[in-house]
């Protein structure tokens, strides 16, 4: 009898243990998941940001799951977690267990998905010819700058005005190199200059101008698995 109360006892305290050792943080979650090294391969994950400052977050690619929490891209989240450390856990998994515990605040999270590199398809519903470099276009929505190549030059500039349907480009300098495709190149340049709102589907990009005609279409530049 005896044995077993000492062996009740020692349940109950494991059972104890283990109820107390879990963490809560709180943390961001970004609408847009990137492309993250997985070992020998490549994964989808989360990106987090652990700050106060939601305007300007620093993101951290994030490898572990969170278990029952609900992913929606385009929605920006604010969830508090409970966390604790996997014992023996495998070398290519998480030490530590996440689980969602509730979420905070949730809002349209239209920097994240307008944020990366896009490789331009065609401009003003004209496909751009296939023997020329496609130009490129690459968004830094935090920082509110744009950068890319236009099919031979650099170039880089600000971004006036983002909101979740407009867009509109500031000043956009690039390099002077003589390009064999200086045609495309140029229209490329004006028709920056014209656009005034986007749209994003799946991983496609599509620029507006003032009258609502689309004028650059752009597919999303994914990192290719090794």
């Amino acid at each position: 009898m005896r044995l077993f109360k000492i062996f009740a006892i020692s349940i109950v305290l494991v059972m104890l243990q283990s109820c107390t050792t879990y963490e809560t943080e709180v943390m961001w979650v970004s609408g847009a998941k990137t492309t993250c090294d997985a070992g020998a391969g490549k994964m989808q994950c989360l990106k987090v940001y652990k700050g106060e400052d939601i305007n300007n977050p620093k993101w951290e690619n994030f490898y572990a799951g969170i278990e029952g929490f609900e992913f929606e891209e385009g929605f920006l989240k604010k969830i508090e977690v409970k966390y604790k450390p996997i014992e023996d856990a495998p070398a290519d998994a998480s030490s530590i267990k996440y689980i969602f515990v509730k979420e905070l605040e949730k809002r349209e999270d239209f920097k994240s998905m307008i944020e990366g590199d896009w490789i331009g398809s065609r401009i003003k519903n004209n496909p751009i010819h296939r023997g020329y470099k496609l130009p490129q276009i690459q968004i830094e929505s935090n920082e509110m700058l744009v950068s890319g190549m236009g099919g031979c030059n650099n170039y880089n500039g600000e971004i006036k005005n983002l909101t979740n349907t407009n867009i509109e480009f500031g000043n956009i300098v690039s390099t002077k190199m003589a390009c064999i495709n200086r045609n495309v190149e140029r229209e490329y340049f004006e028709t920056l200059n014209t656009v005034n709102t986007y749209k994003i589907e799946e991983n496609t990009l599509s620029f507006f101008n003032a009258e609502g005609k689309e004028v650059m279409y752009y597919v999303k530049k994914t990192t290719p698995s090794k």
